[in-house]
């Protein structure tokens, strides 16, 4: 019986933490649930698409991305007057590395992005399912005095 008396304290945040916050808000509605696992199961196969599409072309993109660099180097030091003799410690790897870590940042960036809509998209599902604005309502329902007053001078 002393093995079961333990803390749970670790567990709830581990579920809670594998719960989306989106489904967590939905309040067990189910056609939200629905919708937002919908939403989370497209933004993950975007996201796996984008980063097949990255795997494909990466070599190509770190290519020109090295090439756009080199010539800028090229660009920027024929505007600087470098005296003759002095050589830079510019080196093609130095220049891939820079491209490559370019082509990464870009990647994750778009993740990130696709991260950002899914995110939105979930909330505004649960957002909808807010309950109605009871003051707009009521004031929907309610008859204004002043128009009916009116009216009833009309007949």
């Amino acid at each position: 019986m002393a093995m079961n008396s333990g803390s749970t304290k670790g567990l709830a945040p581990t579920f809670s933490a594998a719960t989306p916050l989106a489904v967590r808000n939905a309040a067990g509605s189910v056609p939200a649930t629905a919708m937002i696992a919908k939403i989370q199961e497209k933004g993950s196969r975007i996201k796996e698409r984008a980063r097949q599409h990255h795997k494909n072309f990466e070599d190509r993109w770190v290519a020109n991305e090295t090439l756009r660099l080199w010539q800028r180097h090229l660009t920027d030091a024929a505007k600087q007057s470098i005296p003759r003799g002095v050589t830079s410690n510019v080196t093609a790897a130095s220049f891939t590395r820079t491209a490559s870590h370019n082509i990464q940042a870009r990647t994750a960036r778009r993740l990130a992005k696709i991260n950002a809509i899914t995110t939105r998209l979930s909330n505004a599902v649960v957002r909808n399912l807010a309950p109605p604005d009871l003051k707009r309502t009521f004031s929907e329902a309610a008859p204004i005095p002043r128009l009916i007053a009116s009216q009833k001078m009309k007949r």
